[in-house]
């Protein structure tokens, strides 16, 4: 069932909000981004109503500029979207972008009375079908096109008619514009529907997207990414009764670096106990409707089977089209040095002298700062000075460049990096014995996230790191892991690099140095051997610089940068002055 070419033009699009072009300043302290929009728009004399989903995220600084100039930068940062129905701005959180399928009798009459009404616009569109109406946008748009579809002459209501379940509503993403107008997704029909079979099986071929779970494990989680197949399980069913069909969403369980060999039970440090690994019941031939949509993964072909009726063919094929498509990659370059603060004493530098020197601010506090303890912050820099002074401490064995790895992932998905050991406990009581891994060291998790701002391309890194190490005590036999955690949230520009402090450590050293031979003559020798013990305080700098490889390919012009690059680090080899 082919769609038609009816999609709404960006001409008629839903009035903007009548902002004002008066000057403000608003400055905010920690407070609700709900109560920061209403106080936005209420000085713009707007009255906002503002969906029950925007919550949890609050807003902190100074606002200066138009009250729009103001809005585009808040809704772009925490993800809102505004629709002006003519009294009421309505503002919701992207999460709540959706799809509706409407049955109508006259799919052509249904898109004049939108452009006649203005109610659509760049992210709120409808495109029609045979028979069929697709619209997407926000509750708010999706309320009013069904409304005016219920009004028209011979109109069937949403899913009325068709013999099938009502279609769910479908998320979309909201920085597409257009999100229903791509490229034809390949697929064939396997079996048509028919004389007694009133279904349709199809398959669908993926060029990008994965149709199958995918599995995404480091030393602290394991996460599930969800497939094409399970989003669509979510949407249109999964062949369950209804009230019992199952979402596959994100599923992350920490281990936080303590896992169990065997799939019974494992070791949760959180709870200080055994737990049970509980097996998810399997859907039987009972609890199934036989009615129902089924869609399932080939692995093998990379593809989607869907097997429901011909009418709502087109709403799958308009999903997978929006899913599969060609994902940003990025490729973020990490630097992970060593500041070697009892040699910086020694060559009488202090530590926040040094970090002042590099243009870097007061990242790491107190050179005071004890054993394991935390702080961190985050920068941007123009890098010239701080690689000249990088070299000069690494030949004054100050710095040592631990590793340089290069992450690379797509959009919007974690990359991980790990530098851990492993070691095996064994667990005996009375009846049984079981064994337990216990990984330790540098664990790094990055989820990079392309957004556009104002002209620029931004890049936001979700960063995960912990530093850990066994510190000789054990709860029920089991010994524990300590070290400081990082988690936080930096945004930078395509290039630039942002700096991560904080991980503080100390270490015991015990240097001994004699005279070949001499040293080894009793008691005389001793004139001629060293010994020195102490303790050697060590901080730990990341540097992350991430970049999007493939801007050309999907279409996104590059921006104006001015990036510097890290490559000049390659002067700066790992096999430095390594202190002990």
């Amino acid at each position: 069932m082919a769609l038609l070419s009816l999609s709404i033009s960006s001409s008629v699009q839903a009035k903007e909000p009548p902002f004002s072009d008066k000057k403000i300043s608003l400055s905010a302290r920690g407070q609700d981004v709900r109560d920061f929009v209403a106080d936005l728009m209420g000085e713009a004399g707007l009255a906002v109503k503002v969906s029950t989903a925007v919550k949890g995220q609050k807003v902190q600084g100074v606002f200066p500029g138009t009250p729009k100039q103001i809005w585009q930068a808040i809704s772009r940062a925490y993800g809102l979207v505004a629709y002006y129905d003519g009294s009421v701005v309505r503002v919701y959180s992207q999460e709540e972008l959706s799809s509706r399928s409407i049955s109508t009798y006259d799919p052509a009459q249904l898109l004049a009375q939108i452009r006649k009404l203005e109610i659509g616009d760049a992210v709120n569109i409808a495109k029609a079908g045979d028979g069929i109406v697709l619209a997407s946008g926000v509750p708010a748009y999706l309320d009013r096109v069904e409304s005016l579809a219920k009004k028209m002459p011979g109109q069937s209501a949403l899913a009325q008619g068709t013999g099938g379940p009502a279609v769910r509503p479908v998320p979309v993403a909201q920085s597409l514009s257009s999100p229903l107008v791509r490229t034809s997704v390949s697929s064939k029909v396997l079996q048509p529907a028919g004389g007694r079979n009133p279904f349709e099986v199809r398959i669908f071929y993926l060029k990008y997207r994965d149709a199958a779970d995918r599995e995404v494990r480091s030393t602290t989680r394991a996460e599930i990414i969800p497939g094409v197949a399970s989003l669509l399980q979510e949407q249109m069913g999964d062949g369950r009764q209804p009230g019992d069909v199952t979402t596959n969403g994100t599923n992350v369980r920490p281990t936080d670096g303590i896992r169990r060999i065997g799939p019974e039970t494992a070791y949760d440090p959180l709870l200080g106990a055994l737990v049970r690994n509980e097996p998810q019941e399997a859907p039987t031939a009972a609890t199934l409707d036989l009615n129902g949509p089924r869609i399932s993964a080939d692995r093998i072909n990379n593809a989607v089977i869907v097997r429901d009726r011909p009418e709502i063919m087109p709403v799958y094929e308009a999903l997978i089209a929006n899913l599969d498509i060609e994902p940003l990659i990025i490729e973020t370059q990490v630097t992970i040095l060593e500041l070697d603060v009892t040699r910086l004493k020694e060559l009488r530098v202090t530590l926040g002298g040094i970090i002042a020197d590099l243009g870097l601010g007061v990242l790491i506090g107190s050179p005071d700062l004890g054993p394991g303890g935390i702080t961190g912050g985050l920068v941007t820099n123009d890098g010239d000075f701080f690689f000249g002074r990088l070299r000069l401490l690494e030949e004054n064995g100050a710095v040592r460049v631990v590793t340089r790895p290069t992450l690379s992932t797509t959009n919007n998905e974690v990359a991980t990096f790990d530098i851990t050991a492993e070691q095996v406990i064994r667990n005996q009581s009375e009846r049984v014995a079981n064994a337990f891994a216990i990984n330790y060291g540098l664990a790094m998790r990055i989820r990079p996230s392309a957004i556009e701002d104002g002209g620029d391309m931004r890049i936001r890194m979700q960063i995960e790191i912990s530093d850990t190490s066994l510190n000789g005590m054990e709860v029920d036999g089991v010994p524990t892991a300590a070290g400081p955690r990082i988690t936080t949230t930096a945004i930078v520009r395509h290039g630039e690099s942002a700096m991560l402090a904080g991980l503080a450590r100390t270490r015991n050293f015990d240097r001994k140095r004699k005279t070949p031979i001499l040293g080894d003559i009793p008691l005389l020798g001793e004139a001629f051997k060293s010994r020195r013990k102490g303790e050697q305080q060590i901080e730990r700098l990341i540097l992350l610089t991430p970049r999007v490889r493939n801007l050309g390919s999907v279409g996104v012009a590059r921006q104006r940068f001015n990036p510097h690059s890290i490559d000049q680090l390659s002067s700066v080899e790992g096999q430095g002055a390594q202190r002990p």
